[in-house]
C-alpha cells in the first residue's frame, strides 16, 4: 500500500488487484496449459527493500520459487 493509499488520501483503496503474489502457482500452471511459450514480469523492489538496507529473503525466496516453477514448466524465456 503505497503513501497516499495508507494516508488515507485516496477514498478508494486498490486492494489486491489479481493476487498473482499469492497466486502464482495457479496463474503458472494456467498460462502452461495454454500453451503460453514465455511469461515476462517485473521485480517489485520494494518487497525485497522493505526498509532502508534491509532485505526481505521471504520475498528473495518467493521470486526464486516462481524462476524455479517457470523453469519447470518451460517457459524460462
Amino acid at each position: 500500500m503505497g503513501e497516499w493509499e495508507s494516508s488515507g488520501k485516496l477514498k478508494v483503496r486498490s486492494g489486491k488487484a489479481c493476487n498473482h503474489w499469492e497466486l502464482y502457482r495457479e496463474d503458472i500452471e494456467l498460462m502452461a496449459k495454454l500453451g503460453y511459450p514465455a511469461y515476462r514480469f517485473s521485480i517489485e523492489w520494494s518487497r525485497i527493500f522493505p526498509e532502508k538496507d534491509k532485505v526481505d529473503n521471504d520475498a528473495l525466496n518467493r521470486y526464486r520459487e516462481i524462476v524455479d516453477l517457470l523453469k519447470s514448466m518451460g517457459s524460462s524465456r
